[in-house]
């Protein structure tokens, strides 16, 4: 029997199957590989406390009251399912590849796409980030209130210190013996269209070419508050993509003073992405676009700034229609 790790050098953006993402900071992969064609696959690592909540809310994972009152970072443990286990090796060089192949979160990779979603994981335990030992580790007292499993200081910084030097070792072991070339498929980045083209593909969106020689693609897209035309532009010669959600009615001339108020009011609290009034055409629509220069557009990069967008028209748009038909002021709500 015997045991690898790989460490992630980023956080690791694990996936619902409505495309939200949420950052699994200093991410670990490990594996005990035994005579068993399966080895057990482990994924460990923090969520912040935002993103815990919202996996309990989702009921991802359990509730676990205890950590959510802490409000801070949250160590969990998560299993690898048995079908998809068994695609990940059997030694130290293979997990290493497979670290590496999520590391890369490309859409082209069928099999890390499978791996970075949520649903391919089940919860193990959960702690508070900084606490050395899991739930079911921690010592207990017994009934006549001797504790069964205590350690004194001394005792608890040997047993720490030897469990850290293992895993460097093990790591080390994985890295060194894993470092061969990744596979030509995953080293070479797609064109800007090629990448768009394949976030259409795999999210089984319906597109079609508003102007070939513009770069321009549109789509329509029904949110939860309506739906909506959406295009993405490539800009070949500058390496940028853009892409827009557009409103579906236009501005009445006697609302464009409030629209125009009440976007700028929405723009400053933005973080990503921006509204605009196209004055040509009375039309209200919001832009999210990425600059790829030197380093190639990513598929899950894309579909990042596609679904943010989308986000973000969704959330906003029954107030852009109220102040279209007066039914809204032009101060957006909390």
């Amino acid at each position: 029997m015997g045991r690898a790790y790989y460490r992630f050098g980023q956080d690791v953006a694990l996936r619902l199957p409505n495309g939200q993402a949420f950052a699994l900071q200093d991410a670990e992969l490990g594996a005990i590989f035994g005579e068993a064609e399966t080895p057990v696959c482990s994924l460990r690592g923090a969520f912040s406390a935002k993103s815990f909540y919202g996996l309990v809310a989702r009921g991802v994972i359990p509730p676990h009251p205890d950590l959510q009152a802490l409000a801070q970072p949250v160590t969990v443990k998560l299993r690898l399912n048995e079908d998809l286990a068994k695609n990940v090796g059997k030694d130290a060089p293979t997990l290493n590849q497979a670290g590496r192949r999520l590391s890369l979160n490309s859409l082209t990779d069928e099999f890390a796409r499978k791996l970075l979603m949520m649903e391919a994981w089940h919860f193990v335990w959960a702690k508070p980030l900084g606490d050395m030992l899991p739930p079911s580790s921690k010592p207990s007292e017994n009934n006549a209130g001797i504790s069964s499993g205590a350690m004194d200081d001394a005792q608890e910084a040997i047993i720490t210190e030897m469990v850290t030097d293992m895993a460097s070792e093990l790591w080390l072991a994985a890295e060194e013996a894993g470092s061969a070339a990744l596979p030509p498929d995953l080293a070479s980045p797609l064109s800007l269209l090629d990448a768009v083209m394949l976030f259409f593909e795999e999210e089984e969106w319906d597109w079609e070419t508003a102007d070939a020689s513009e770069g321009l693609f549109r789509t329509v897209y029904d949110g939860q508050n309506g739906s909506w035309m959406c295009y993405t532009r490539i800009l070949h010669e500058l390496d940028q993509v853009l892409f827009y959600s557009v409103c579906p009615v236009s501005v009445p001339a006697s609302a464009l003073q409030r629209m125009t108020e009440y976007l700028c009011r929405v723009n400053a609290d933005l973080s990503l992405g921006n509204f605009e009034l196209d004055f040509s055409h009375n039309a209200v629509r919001f832009r999210t676009g990425v600059d790829v220069t030197d380093v190639g557009l990513a598929p899950l990069l894309f579909r990042n700034l596609a679904y943010q967008n989308l986000a973000v028209m969704d959330l906003y748009l029954p107030e852009i229609l109220g102040i279209v038909s007066g039914k809204q002021s032009t101060g957006p709500s909390a």
